[in-house]
This record gives structure tokens, sequence and C-alpha cells, in this order.
């Protein structure tokens, strides 16, 4: 169910058993479905919800992330879905990446880019390895 104050960009993939709390917004490109996204959340641009993820209330996923539900991928066979679970007030940094089975404890924050592997205690933090600027190598002659 959809809750019709509910405000959903177009387009957006939202398939299946989908379930969305009040005065969530759903950005464009978002691609979820066979889950539930709790109330007051904001999902941006291009992020993914796997199937069987259950995200709380207040929650952020920045763009691009990509929420798992599968530690093993594999192309053929049969697999057994392992859900993520988010936090209420918990925030999803843009790109970051959330391996299926993964708990994602209340008030955690995940930097962009992290690639979480791990549950994440309450009020935990994964910080993903940062980029740095280096001067330009100079010709010796």
């Amino acid at each position: 169910m959809i809750d019709p104050t509910a405000v959903i960009r177009r387009p957006s993939n939202l398939y299946g058993e989908i379930s969305i709390g009040p005065r969530t917004k759903i950005a464009a490109g978002v691609d979820a479905g066979d889950c539930t996204i709790g109330a007051d959340c904001k999902l941006q641009a291009g992020s993914f919800v796997a199937p069987g993820t259950v995200i709380g209330d207040r929650v952020f996923v920045g763009p691009g992330a990509t929420i798992c539900n599968d530690r093993d991928p594999h192309a053929v066979g049969e697999w057994t879905p392992q859900p993520v679970t988010i936090g209420d007030d918990a925030s999803i940094g843009a790109c970051a990446v959330i391996h299926g089975g993964v708990t994602i404890g209340a008030g955690a924050v995940i930097d962009a880019t992290s690639n979480v592997i791990r549950d994440v205690p309450a009020g935990g933090r994964v910080r993903a390895p940062q980029s740095t600027y280096e001067e330009p190598a100079r010709c010796v002659s």
C-alpha cells in the first residue's frame, strides 16, 4: 500500500507488494519492490531497494545507493534472499552499497560510497575510504 501523502516522482519503478509510509518522498529513477519503506523517508534519484528490504521511519537514502538482498550473486540456480533492515533515523549516503542480510541500526550513518558487508549498530558510522588529491608528477630532466 502506498500512503496517499507519499510523493512519488516519475519515472520510478515501484513494483510488487510495496508499502510506502506517510509523507515519504521517492525521487525519479528509484527502483524498489516487494519492500517496506516507513514514514517521512527520502529516497534520492537512482537508488535501488531490493525485495524484502525493510526501511524504518525518517530514513534518508542518497542518490545511487544500492540495497541488495544477496551475498552470493549468481545468474543460474536457486538462491535464498537475505533482506536488509534499516532502522529509524538512519542515513545512507550517495552510491553506498548495503549487502544482503545486513542490519543498519537506528540513527546509523553510512557515508557516501561505503561498502557495507556487516551489521552496523544503532548510532554507528561507516566511513568510506576517502580519495585524496595528489600533485601531478614533475618531470626532472
